[in-house]
């Protein structure tokens, strides 16, 4: 797995304002190396900055979780500095080092499967049933507990699904995905009902107007990830502007720190 610096969207480059008290940075990173039959998930994250003057900042240990897969060339790495720093720093390049702890699964037992109509059996799960509603997916009812590891994988431009007002066909090899992981273990619990939900769900990640969805007849591979290895890598960068990488203020729904995939 390597990761490497991806130059600034100026496009997106926003001035910093009065009323803000936080600025989010984002930092683009190409991703390579990534094995054909592995998942590599990014389990956490640190951030530490340093400034000419001497000036520091550390993020601490964050937990993204986000998934890398072969296909997926970028990611981003998010974090929010308090306003008063930004302003010390963003007229000079500071020395950034992004410290990363990883862990690799290996894609195994992968099947393709094709979204039957009415109810069905599916093995390692139960009883599921697809629908053409508004959420589309498969849904099932799980005897006592979850898959530990179940991933789905989609070509969105295969779906079955009958197009919304408004929404276009994916293009060809729009791959979306959903993973199921559960804990598998020790025993069963035996609660009020022994039958637990579990609804699946794909959709395109960057295109809100694009056709997706899981309904009858659609394709499908499923697989079950499996635990490999810990890992951990860390990425020094001399020169970074933090300016060329702020987001605009978002008034609503930030967490502050994460990941984005492209």
């Amino acid at each position: 797995m390597q990761f490497a610096l991806l130059p600034a969207d100026t496009a997106e480059r926003a001035v910093a304002t009065d009323e803000e008290k936080k600025i989010v940075i984002q930092i683009p990173l190409s991703t390579s190396a990534i094995a054909n039959d592995s998942i590599v998930v990014l389990s956490a994250v640190m951030v530490s900055l340093e400034a000419p003057s001497g000036s520091r900042w550390n993020s601490g240990w964050e937990s993204p979780g986000t998934s890398l897969f072969p296909d997926q060339k970028s990611t981003q790495v998010g974090f929010t500095v308090k306003k008063s720093f930004f302003d010390q720093v963003k007229s000079y390049p500071v020395r950034a080092r992004i410290s990363l702890a990883l862990t690799v699964y290996r894609d195994q037992n992968r099947r393709e499967f094709v979204t039957p109509f009415g109810e069905f059996l599916m093995p390692d799960v139960g009883f599921c049933s697809a629908e053409t509603s508004y959420l589309r997916g498969i849904h099932c009812r799980a005897p006592l507990r979850t898959p530990s590891s179940l991933l789905i994988t989609a070509d969105l431009s295969a779906t079955t699904c009958p197009a919304r007002e408004g929404e276009s066909r994916a293009g060809t090899r729009e791959i979306a995905r959903n993973w199921h992981r559960g804990s598998d273990s020790g025993p069963a619990e035996f609660g009020i009902s022994p039958v637990e939900k579990l609804d699946l769900y794909v959709w395109a990640q960057h295109a809100q107007q694009t056709n997706s969805g899981i309904c009858p007849g659609t394709p499908l591979i499923f697989s079950n990830p499996e635990f490999v290895r810990h890992s951990r890598t860390e990425l020094e960068f001399n020169d970074l502007r933090l300016a060329d990488y702020r987001l605009p203020q978002v008034k609503f729904g930030t967490t502050g720190y994460g990941f984005a995939v492209r």
